[in-house]
């Protein structure tokens, strides 16, 4: 089986305790993004397009 993308992925690896890094969600507001960036340095952003 093939996984992909992190965001639905992550909630497998969580179940067998496998370590990946912070994924989060589009619910996310630009105070959680510049606490993100103030805690790791810096940060990837990956765009989401639905169509």
């Amino acid at each position: 089986m093939q996984i992909t993308g992190m965001l639905w992925g992550r909630k497998l690896l969580d179940l067998v305790e496998f370590t990946h890094s912070e994924v989060r969600g589009p619910e996310l507001s630009v105070d959680e993004i510049k606490d993100m960036i103030k805690r790791h340095g810096q940060i990837f952003i990956k765009p989401v397009f639905k169509g």
